[in-house]
């Protein structure tokens, strides 16, 4: 009977109601009896009651009524009404708190509190009410969501006012069944595993919180409705209510040229993503480009996150690069992802690099001191998605980094034609990074920067970084830049006309040097607006840029138009 009366008290703040708006109020009952409202508003979901009530209780135990707490809830189901009558209590600047012996071993397992501490000295009502938060929230992240943390015994003496600490852990409580409500395409071994809420594991009111924001990362489900908990003898059941979203997408351009020797040759840009196909939120990624004659790039790449249902995953990807007739690139990498939850793992990898040096490098003025490389790669990375919304975010953070040393085997000829064969270590650091400042409703700051640096004793000109166009640099051409290290920040203002939609103005500033033969460096700068838009099929994009290089003045005529359509299904 107990543990029922307990799930009876609690589904006031856990129920979620539906259509018809219920009225909650807030009163405060001071220590003469006087009532005063101090919060009134209508809400069709009050599973976040329970939190303001929460914050409300510590704001007033803070200013000096430590003893502050719940003393009655009103619930009218008829009329849709919510009473909470708060009482402040006394005022007090310092107390001393009484601790039972047998509630210190639990007190001990709470972080950032000190049992011995607690009981010898006198507490200020900011330190009290720190206390009795960092209790009740230890209480209900470890399978007590029931549980309460009051005073009684209060001993009025105003030389050393005391108050006896009472801890009402209330029953134990397990995640018992997840329910996956609206037929989402996704297994329920990924959802335990990605929200970190397994059925069997003690429950925690953290985890519960976190869930609409965690599903909110995901492009391919979203929240068609706030979490729902129903609590039971056998547990606490939680309800997801999930909608498919399109994720998998097909974006590119394909066009026919003919080249030198009158032939028909293919050039473009295709890409397709294909995302949450055997619903455990694997991606797949294939891209295909051909922007110059006699050049061609694919790009295959793979993570499968979650093996065996633990947080580990598994990642892997293929890149070729053929420069016409000067060199042949190969890259091939595979390595494990660890989800560390919120949106972040952090990553190991191994990966090899090859560039070959093909007949035509030494008829090619750009590419003559080509040499045939090898190299092994061992790193380390983080990745951390944390915005609002994956499409179109107005706030929050992206962030990838990797860090990597490798051996590299170089075999350059000399002048005899006898290959030789050099060794050194090189390294590669890459950062990209973009933080989205909300101004308002509609208006969004964009901040970003996007860095690669390779280190080597002699880098040669096949093993250059190529950046330049719409991801990279705009206002110039696709990979018309050349580095060995850059790093570009850019400046975008948005304007959101709807959820998929915004305008943007925007700013690229870039900063490099190139050693691999002739030593220069230049900061090269574009700037432009355009518009992304989104409809149900896909988002159509288009942009117009103007650079500058070199410090030459920035001409109309060179303006770029950078545009794309991302098509999703």
């Amino acid at each position: 009977m107990k543990i029922i009366a307990y799930i009876a008290f609690l589904s006031i703040h856990f129920t979620v109601i539906s259509q018809k708006k219920w009225n909650v109020t807030l009163i405060v009952t001071d220590t003469d009896s006087t009532r005063e409202v101090i919060k009134s508003y209508a809400t069709k979901d009050t599973s976040g009651v329970r939190d303001y009530v929460a914050k409300k209780l510590f704001s007033i135990r803070k200013k000096n009524h430590p003893l502050a707490g719940i003393e009655q809830v009103e619930r009218d189901t008829i009329n849709k009404k919510l009473i909470y009558y708060l009482y402040k209590g006394p005022l007090f600047e310092k107390l001393t708190i009484r601790v039972l012996s047998e509630q210190k071993q639990l007190i001990k397992r709470v972080p950032g509190i000190n049992e011995r501490l607690l009981a010898q000295v006198e507490l200020s009502s900011v330190e009290i009410a720190e206390v009795q938060l960092k209790l009740l929230q230890y209480l209900e992240n470890n399978g007590y969501p029931f549980a309460k943390v009051y005073f009684t015994d209060i001993q009025l003496d105003t030389h050393s006012p005391s108050a006896q600490l009472k801890i009402e852990t209330g029953p134990e409580v397990k995640w018992h069944t997840i329910h996956l409500k609206g037929d989402p395409k996704i297994r329920k071994s990924f959802i335990q595993t990605y929200l970190g809420i397994r059925e069997g594991d003690l429950y925690s009111e953290k985890l519960f919180r976190q869930i609409t924001s965690k599903i909110d990362q995901l492009v391919y489900l979203n929240n068609e409705q706030t979490p729902q908990i129903a609590f039971s003898s056998e547990g606490a059941e939680l309800y997801l209510y999930l909608k498919n979203s399109p994720s998998s997408s097909a974006n590119g351009i394909l066009g026919i040229q003919p080249n030198e020797a009158g032939k028909v040759t293919f050039t473009g840009d295709i890409q397709l993503r294909l995302m949450n196909l055997l619903k455990s939120g694997e991606q797949m990624d294939l891209s295909w480009k051909s922007l110059q004659a006699g050049t061609q790039q694919l790009d295959i790449g793979i993570n499968y996150p979650f093996l065996f249902k633990s947080n580990f995953g598994v990642e892997g990807n293929f890149h070729l690069y053929k420069r016409d007739s000067s060199f042949l690139e190969i890259q091939a990498q595979a390595g494990i992802r660890y989800y560390i939850g919120k949106g972040s793992f952090i990553r190991g990898f191994y990966r090899y690099e090859g560039s070959n040096v093909l007949s035509g490098a030494d008829n090619n003025p750009n590419f003559s001191t080509s040499e045939t490389v090898r190299t092994n790669f061992y790193g380390i990375g983080i990745i951390r998605k944390k915005v609002d919304y994956l499409p179109n975010p107005t706030r929050g953070l992206n962030l990838e980094s990797n860090i990597s040393f490798g051996m590299r085997k170089a075999f350059p000829i000399d002048s005899t034609d006898i290959v030789r064969q050099t060794n050194a270590t090189t390294y590669k650091f890459d950062l990209a990074i973009e933080y989205f400042i909300p101004l308002g409703k509609r208006h969004t700051i964009r901040v970003a920067n996007l860095s690669r640096f390779y280190i080597a004793d002699t880098i040669y000109v096949n093993e250059q970084i190529r950046f330049g166009g719409l991801n990279t640099q705009r206002g110039f051409d696709e990979e018309s830049l050349f580095a060995t290290t850059f790093s570009r920040f850019t400046l975008e203002y948005r304007f959101l006309l709807d959820k998929n939609s915004h305008l943007f103005a925007f700013f690229d500033q870039s900063i490099y040097e190139n050693t691999s033969r002739n030593y220069y460096k230049d900061t090269p700068s574009g700037f432009g607006a355009g518009l992304a838009f989104g409809t149900k099929v896909g988002t159509f994009s288009i942009s117009y840029a103007l650079g500058s290089q070199f410090g030459n003045p920035i001409q109309l005529r060179d303006g770029k138009i950078h545009f794309g359509y991302v098509a999703f299904f």
